[in-house]
Parts: structure tokens; C-alpha cells; sequence
């Protein structure tokens, strides 16, 4: 359909819309949001769906830009048609799909993929690519690498080439390769996601955080991007396709807020969380039996809580000790107080910027500030929702 713009009495409702990802990191998206026009808006049926670029303000000089988006059509009365808002979609999957033929009967089955290699793996077993009776096998995408057969070195007779790994003699155990991917940092990994996408790329603040791990089942990209984030303590926005990396402990802009008159706040504390586990296997090889076993790992994270909800972490590391150090500093966020603020409706902040102030309408003066997470947008009310976590003084 042809580019339309509405106003009043053309945008029956449009009563809130909520972006974010919470307090935990991830992908900071629509949350919930509609918006409802008149019966007439449309000459012809009104869409099932269509894209919609949103934004809001008293004139057409006046206006905050709120959203890029697609809506979905949900009701239709006599008074007005409703429309749902999500964010655009992003059908990218994470990995790679190939074909197995497991004899010469079968059929090709698409359902095999490469799996995405990040930082340094150990005996990781390859995807055999054809006949059983074929040494012939998918080979990831690794800068440095070592073939095994039953945890015994075999980089000989190898030819690696086209994507394929293929040996003129016969592997007699079982194949696995140890070796370091051209990716080993989140930087790399969302740089290489956002390509992929098709969007451009910044990571605000320039950090960088090290991973170890072999992605091996397939997912929607932005469904790995926001577990992956999430396990860094990191959020990700998507904004005039551009897509954002934000580190939870620094500041993505700032402000100070003084007016208070003008201002809602309240302090929230979480829900205790009293621990944190993660679990994981890798393979190790037994000299004794000459042949590789299971190496199962865990990790039990206890807080200060007694008392609490206990909180299972996906894991992006191999060793012990990263993989504590990411859910230490998980526990770090999730302890701070959550904040919430309401302000006048006259701009938009961005995720991860840092508010800053100073309360004197309680019994104690508070001084502390937040990190947007989240926000929603009321505009009956003509206000901005912020929701945060933070630190506060009382004095």
C-alpha cells in the first residue's frame, strides 16, 4: 500500500506502548503497544499488516520519533479498527543449514547445519556431510585447529577446502576437532550478527567481553543475541537499522533531574534471588581408556538470601571460573533497586542513560540514580514511564 500519515480524528487511540527488556539485558523491544484508527482511514480493506512509522507531538514541526515497527490488525467495530505494534521482524537464523544423505537410499534431509564456533572449543564433533561410508565432514569456521579420533592428534591426510574437511584414511573412533573460531569476543559476534541482518553496527561504549562456546541447535539470530547479551550483562537495540550494543554497567548519555514538583518516583527492591546455577558438559580424554568421556560442569552461585527464587543461567564459557565471573556480576545487576520514574512526554531517553537526582518529597532525602531499561509511553497522560536499576542514599 501506498505511504499514508495519520492524525486525529484519523488515530482513534493510541493509549501506550511499552519498550524494553527489563532488568536483565537482551533485546530491548516492544514490549506491548496499539494503536486503533477510524473506520474510514482506509479507502480499501484495512491492512492485515503493514509497517508503521511512528511518531508523536502537538504539530507536524512539534514531533518526538517514536518507532519504526509493523503493526498487525486485531478489531474491527463500527467505532475503530485495532492494531497491535511489535517490533520489525528479524527472520535471520543463527546458523548455517546443510544437507545429510545417510546412505544411498535416502533422500537429502535439510535439517543439518554448521554449528558457529566463538572463542576455543575442545573435541567438538563435525557434521558428517554425505555417505557413511565418506570421511567427508562440514567444517566450521575455526582460525586455528586440531583433528582428533578418539582424543588421539590426526592432522594428517587431511583436505580443507570449499567448507568441507575430507580425509583419504579411515577415521577408526570417534572424529572431534579442538581448535579457536575467527570469533572469540561478543564484539566479534554481534559485528558478524548485525552483517548477517542486515543492519549497521555500534558498540556504544567500546567494551568487550570474551566467550567460549559452540552453537549447535538453530534459532532466530536475535533470539541467540539476546541470551548471549543477557549472560554479559549487555543489552542490544535496534534503531534506523542500525543495531546498538550496550554495556548494563556504564552510561549511554546522562541527565539530571531537579524539577521534582513535576515528577513521579518510586523504589522497588527485587525479589531476593538466594541462587544461581548453570550446568554444562564438555569432553576430556582418559588416558586409560583412550577415548573421550564426559566432563560434566557446574556451577552453584549462593547470594547473601536466605530466602529467594533460584535462577538457572544458559551458559557461553567452558571454564569454571568465566563462567562465575559472568554470574557474579548477573547477581550484581539483579540486586540493585529498581527505580521507576514518570515524566513530562517532551523526549524519548535512551537505553542505558544514566538519570541522575536528587528526592526531597520523602520522610528521608534520596539521591541515587538509574539506567533505562525500560520505558513506556502514556499518551493520554502525555507522559514517560522509565523503569531502571540503580543505586540510592538515603539522608
Amino acid at each position: 500500500m501506498a505511504q499514508q500519515y495519520w492524525w486525529k480524528p484519523g488515530i482513534v487511540s493510541m493509549p501506550s506502548m511499552t519498550l524494553g527488556s527489563g532488568v536483565r539485558g537482551g533485546f530491548v523491544k516492544v514490549d506491548w503497544g496499539n494503536i486503533s484508527f477510524a473506520p474510514n482511514s482506509f479507502i480499501a480493506e484495512p491492512p492485515a499488516k503493514a509497517n508503521i512509522n511512528l511518531d508523536w507531538g502537538l504539530s507536524s514541526d512539534r514531533t518526538i520519533h517514536i518507532f519504526d515497527g509493523e503493526i498487525y490488525r486485531r478489531r474491527y467495530t463500527n467505532k475503530n479498527i485495532g492494531y497491535d505494534i511489535f517490533e520489525p521482524a528479524y527472520a535471520t537464523k543463527l546458523l548455517t543449514e546443510g544437507v545429510a544423505v545417510k546412505n544411498e537410499t535416502d533422500d537429502p534431509d535439510v535439517v543439518v547445519y554448521k554449528p558457529l564456533i566463538i572463542g576455543t572449543v575442545t573435541y567438538m564433533a563435525p557434521q558428517r556431510t554425505g555417505l557413511v561410508t565418506e570421511e567427508k565432514y562440514y567444517m566450521p569456521d575455526f582460525d586455528t585447529y586440531d583433528f582428533f579420533d578418539d582424543g588421539v592428534l590426526i592432522n594428517d591426510n587431511w583436505t580443507i577446502a570449499g567448507g568441507y574437511a575430507e580425509r583419504s584414511v579411515d577415521i577408526v573412533g570417534e572424529l572431534t576437532i579442538s581448535g579457536t573460531g575467527n570469533m572469540t569476543t561478543l564484539n566479534e559476534v554481534f559485528s558478524w550478527a548485525a552483517g548477517e541482518i542486515g543492519l549497521g553496527y555500534e558498540n556504544i561504549h567500546g567494551g568487550d567481553v570474551a566467550l567460549n562456546y559452540i552453537a549447535s541447535s538453530q534459532m532466530l539470530m536475535v533470539d541467540f543475541l539476546d541470551t548471549i547479551a543477557y549472560y554479559c550483562s549487555y543489552q542490544f537495540y535496534i534503531k534506523d537499522d542500525v543495531l546498538y550494543l550496550v554495556d548494563m554497567d556504564q552510561d549511554n548519555g546522562e541527565q539530571g533531574i531537579e524539577a521534582f514538583d513535576f515528577v513521579e518516583i518510586k523504589y522497588e527492591w527485587p525479589m531476593p534471588i538466594k541462587k544461581y546455577s548453570a550446568s554444562w558438559s564438555l569432553q576430556k580424554f582418559d588416558a586409560e581408556t583412550v577415548t573421550l568421556i564426559a566432563d560434566e560442569k557446574e556451577v552453584e552461585y549462593f547470594t547473601e538470601n536466605p530466602v529467594g527464587d533460584e535462577v538457572s543461567i544458559a551458559v557461553f564459557d567452558q571454564a569454571v571460573l568465566d563462567v562465575t565471573t559472568k554470574i557474579e556480576a548477573i547477581a550484581a545487576q539483579d540486586a540493585k533497586v529498581i527505580i521507576s520514574l514518570s515524566l513530562p512526554l517532551d523526549r524519548l531517553p535512551s537505553i542505558g542513560e544514566k538519570i541522575s537526582f536528587t528526592d526531597r518529597k520523602q520522610a528521608h532525602n534520596i539521591t541515587g540514580y538509574l539506567r533505562v531499561r525500560k520505558y513506556s509511553i502514556n499518551y493520554s497522560a502525555k507522559t514517560l514511564d522509565i523503569l531502571g536499576n540503580g543505586e540510592i542514599v538515603f539522608s
